[in-house]
């Protein structure tokens, strides 16, 4: 069993069927986390935003575009912190298929590839970790919870933290068909 503590949650991997109810196991849902303090079950829903995600790709597709998408937004964010109003601080780095960008005191994103599965992981300091999957058909990165494209979510975090219109939408693999 994997458990992490974070914020007063303790958040836990899939471990057996034989915890979960039967009314859960019909209904397609699956516990993720427990909060201690109301002994309530959160439930995350089946995704329902994609229909045809990265592990389609081959290995050589998949290393393709998923350099292709951090190579062109490290070159995004590089241009970005030059801009007056990014903390003079700001930093990015990116090696090894992981990006870092330093915001000072408004924190780090972490943006890295995960070979074995076919997706791309966010760190935020806002929204927090996501893992998002290459839809062929759009041919965006998408998080397959909610629908939103990992350069959508960037534009949308950035343009609030930096308060100024942030578009990195344009980068590679940023705009669908």
């Amino acid at each position: 069993m994997n458990i992490c503590r974070k914020a007063g949650i303790l958040r836990t991997s899939i471990i057996t069927l034989a915890k979960y109810n039967a009314s859960s196991l019909k209904s397609r849902t699956i516990p993720v986390a427990y909060y201690p303090s109301s002994s309530k079950w959160l439930q995350r829903c089946e995704p329902r935003y994609c229909t045809s995600l990265s592990n389609g790709l081959d290995d050589l597709q998949y290393e393709k575009i998923s350099e292709d998408t951090l190579e062109s937004l490290c070159e995004h964010l590089e241009i970005l912190l030059e801009e007056d109003f990014v903390p003079a601080d700001g930093d990015v780095t990116y090696a090894s298929g992981v990006i870092t960008l330093q915001l000072g005191e408004v924190g780090t994103y972490v943006i890295n590839k995960q070979t074995p599965n076919k997706q791309i992981w966010l760190s935020s300091p806002f929204s927090g970790p996501k893992r998002y999957d290459f839809d062929t058909e759009t041919n965006i990165w998408v998080y397959k919870h909610d629908g939103i494209s990992l350069h959508e979510l960037l534009s949308q975090e950035l343009s609030e933290v930096l308060k100024s219109e942030i578009n990195l939408k344009d980068c590679e693999y940023g705009r669908a068909n």
